[in-house]
């Protein structure tokens, strides 16, 4: 005979929390190993059980006023942590900067909304650029950068910086005339594995304009980044025992903490400028970069991108001291230099970012990138010279 009706009613407030914990547990491992937020739709149904039996509970306390009304407080808290759970698995796809593989909601960003190319970018595929023939047959324009380049944040490629100056140049130039802006934007890339971007993918689409998109951190911060790995690894795989916890973890706790470390690199990314040695090797990489980009043909141009989350930190002399010293560096190398950073005191934090965890520019922002580099672009005769060449 079936004794489970009959456990259930002897025992369903034990059922309940040992159903809840087992099953949190078990969602929580299998969401670590395979990294996919779909697991916890098994939590969800878990909770629906767990809520039914703390109603039992409820009713066979019925005459215990504080059992009751504790009972049917959790169960309450479960149906609405159930909703809340499934609005963030389903629907909710907030970046973050500071936790990111570890934020639920970051990793449904990236799963709905990136893709990648036979070469790891989030571009189309190059293939039809790697024929030689094709140098005849439109402008080629390879944009290189890190993850403001990138596009992290943006509900899709079609609202970054890229793609709207390729819908631009295209719409401005006579019949005929095609323009292609590629972007081999890489997160977290500095000048020097940039370099490696630049030999290894972009040499091969034989493109005329190749645009360097410039951060603050791209020069080499020395011996931080092991420590910002160490710092990485300090329990926030824990936060991701339920989609709840998740989210209000890297809201609060996990921001804070990384708000921290993020202010102690940045202050060795201004120390690493001011260091005579550290910023001669950083200008010897940006030549060796420039040298690449020439020896393959094409047109370096660099432009500066604005990064207010750092420079918020610092005095304005410091900032535009270091930019001035990027910008003479590059004008020595006789390449031309977009200096976009004058947004920095246009866009306020909230105006610029993607939200208040995530401090990469937004779509509004994208959509500035793409109208400043158009304006100079088209006024600029050696674009307008390689245009007539190419078609």
């Amino acid at each position: 005979m079936d004794k489970s009706p009959s456990l259930i009613n002897r025992y369903p407030v034990l059922l309940g929390i040992s159903l809840f914990i087992l099953s949190t547990v078990f969602c929580w491992l299998m969401f670590l190993k395979y990294g996919s937020a779909n697991i916890f739709y098994v939590l969800n149904v878990m909770y629906l059980l767990c809520i039914v039996l703390f109603i039992i509970g409820a009713m066979k306390y019925k005459d215990v006023n504080l059992i009751t009304g504790i009972l049917l407080s959790v169960a309450s808290l479960l149906f609405i942590m159930a909703l809340f759970d499934f609005y963030l698995i389903t629907f909710c796809y907030e970046t973050s900067g500071p936790g990111g593989e570890h934020v639920i909601s970051h990793r449904n960003w990236h799963n709905k909304f990136v893709w990648k190319n036979e070469q790891g970018f989030w571009e189309r595929s190059l293939a039809a650029f790697e024929k030689t023939d094709r140098r005849n047959k439109g402008l080629v324009i390879a944009v290189v950068g890190d993850s403001f380049t990138w596009g992290q944040g943006i509900k899709g490629n079609k609202h970054r910086f890229t793609e709207q100056l390729e819908e631009k140049l295209n719409a401005s130039s006579s019949e005929g005339k095609r323009i292609a802006v590629l972007n081999f934007g890489r997160g977290g890339a500095d000048t020097r594995q940039e370099i490696q971007i630049v030999r290894e993918a972009v040499a091969k689409i034989h493109p005329d304009i190749v645009i360097i998109c410039y951060l603050s951190n791209d020069i080499d911060s020395g011996s931080f980044a092991g420590h910002w790995e160490k710092y990485g690894d300090t329990g926030e795989k824990l936060s991701s025992i339920t989609p709840t916890v998740n989210y209000f973890y890297w809201r609060f706790i996990g921001l804070l903490k990384y708000h921290h470390i993020g202010r102690k690199y940045m202050e060795s990314l201004v120390e690493a400028y001011n260091n005579p040695k550290t910023f001669q090797k950083h200008q010897d990489e940006l030549r060796t970069l420039i040298t690449e980009i020439k020896a393959m043909g094409a047109q370096p141009i660099f432009v500066i991108l604005p990064f207010p989350q750092m420079w918020k930190l610092f005095p304005k002399s410091t900032r535009d001291d270091i930019y001035n010293h990027i910008a003479a560096s590059l004008r020595q190398e006789q390449v031309p230099v977009i200096d976009l950073s004058y947004m920095e005191e246009k866009y306020p934090l909230e105006k610029f970012q993607v939200n208040s965890a995530d401090a990469h520019p937004n779509e509004k922002m994208h959509a500035e990138f793409a109208g400043a580099l158009y304006q100079w672009l088209v006024n600029n005769q050696g674009y307008k010279d390689l245009l007539d060449e190419r078609n």
